[in-house]
């Protein structure tokens, strides 16, 4: 699906791809992926009263999961499914461990939004000092600052994940320039024809939904044949530092889009796979909280599912460990995130907790009344038709010509393209900088590194 879009995006600029000049503009990859998928109903969201106490204290978490428990039972359910974040999903496992008559039947998530989040973060860690903030600043997306906060450690999540969403589609154009100067001497009849007939009805935009997905699904083998090309293309770029650094970042990238791709089409087994891809990076930069105890644990239990909870298996393979907030397509998000979304963004609403008062009685009416104006809210919205579907925020024109627009500014602030230089040195693209070589070391065989310290942990 990545790689499908991403061809439908570059076909202006592309030499290889004979397709007619056509003013449509394919949308963001997240609404590309709405325009094909099937309407999704939204999940019935309902608050616990709040407990005014740190979520970290032992014996506060223990009452939680007691009171979940019950409330699961009270439901007639026989699993209790709980997620929090790194510290909270820690702590939770100790307690559970401890008191497993109490939770026996208690399955621990590990929240896809935090996860996400310290990804961005380990991605910007790797790719701090590499050009990448400059590139931002020159191309008039954001102030050297924001760039810096982007690539930093306390990296906000939205602006991090469109930064990065802008900037590995403009290095991935690049690579594909690269690509179309090499696959000129080898046979492309394969595939060549049939994605520029896909490529034509996505473009074209007639087919429903449906039709344009089996589409996608029937070039499989073609698109198959293309990725045996790309990738001999990257092997023959294993001698150039600067164009294996930015390959490298486009495969972390794809990694978070993966991620994030699974997660609102609730798929399951895809959102094990990326977390798993997501390890040797999170190790390798520091997050050994993630990287090294919570997510390998993480893993492992949700890999003995099908034999230790198979119907709570079942319902996640149908998608039952993400919700929607309304009526849409491909919008299903992680339980944390939903919490991000509706209780902690309704305590900073105007009507919320943020700077209404220090008085702690009126501080403590609010967390105790909130369950019930939320419910009375959300029939409210249900009434309404609120929460009907609407379009992808990323669908719009103004949106679509806005991102575009960016990439190949994106693309113009670069003076060589990095998958074509021949230096033996890794370069700063915007500064012309050397790295050092035990920097050039690491930086080049991130996941090697990675994937050491995990295997010495085991």
């Amino acid at each position: 699906m990545l790689l499908i879009w991403r061809l439908g995006r570059l076909i202006e600029t592309s030499q290889l791809l004979d397709m007619p000049v056509n003013e449509v503009v394919l949308p963001g990859f997240s609404a590309f992926c709405a325009n094909l998928t099937p309407q999704q109903k939204s999940s019935k969201i309902g608050y616990l009263s709040l407990i005014p106490a740190s979520p970290t204290d032992p014996a506060v978490l223990k009452e939680e999961m007691t009171r979940l428990v019950k409330t699961s039972h009270a439901l007639g359910d026989q699993w209790t499914i709980i997620t929090g974040d790194q510290t909270t999903y820690e702590l939770a496992l100790t307690i559970r461990e401890k008191h497993n008559d109490l939770f026996a039947n208690v399955i621990l998530l590990l929240g896809g939004f935090h996860l996400a989040h310290n990804y961005l973060k380990a991605i910007g860690k790797i790719m701090r000092d590499s050009g990448a903030e400059d590139l931002l600043v020159t191309a008039g997306m954001c102030r050297e600052g924001t760039a810096h906060k982007i690539f930093g450690e306390k990296a906000d999540y939205y602006q991090s994940m469109h930064a990065i969403r802008i900037l590995s589609e403009a290095m991935w154009r690049l690579y594909w320039d690269a690509f179309e100067t090499w696959v000129a001497e080898e046979d492309t009849k394969q595939w060549k024809e049939p994605i520029e007939a896909v490529l034509l009805k996505l473009l074209e935009n007639t087919p429903d939904r449906t039709t344009q997905l089996l589409l996608i699904r029937e070039s499989h083998t073609q698109l198959m044949n293309l990725q045996d090309h790309l990738e001999k293309f990257r092997l023959s770029l294993e001698a150039c530092p600067t164009a294996v650094f930015w390959w490298n970042f486009i495969e972390m990238s794809d990694i978070l889009h993966r991620f994030i791709y699974y997660q609102r089409e609730g798929n399951w087994m895809g959102h094990l796979c990326e977390s798993a891809r997501m390890l040797p990076y999170l190790t390798a930069t520091g997050h050994y909280k993630y990287g090294q105890q919570s997510l390998p644990l993480y893993l492992f239990e949700m890999k003995q599912l099908p034999e230790s909870a198979p119907d709570v298996h079942v319902a996640f393979m149908n998608g039952a460990f993400v919700g929607t907030r309304a009526d849409g397509y491909h919008n299903g998000v992680s339980p944390d995130m939903l919490l991000e979304q509706t209780y902690n963004a309704d305590a900073k609403e105007e009507s919320g907790l943020d700077g209404i008062t220090l008085n702690v009685a009126a501080r403590t009416k609010w967390v105790y009344t909130k369950p019930i104006t939320a419910a009375i809210s959300a029939e409210l919205k249900s009434m309404l038709h609120l929460n009907s579907a609407h379009p992808h925020h990323e669908s719009g024109p103004a949106r679509v010509a806005r991102d575009s627009q960016m990439v190949l500014k994106v693309m113009a602030a670069i003076e060589t393209n990095p998958f074509v230089t021949t230096t033996p040195n890794l370069i700063n693209i915007t500064t012309g900088q050397c790295a050092e070589p035990t920097v050039k070391e690491h930086l080049l065989h991130v996941r090697k590194i990675g994937v050491k310290a995990l295997s010495d942990s085991l």
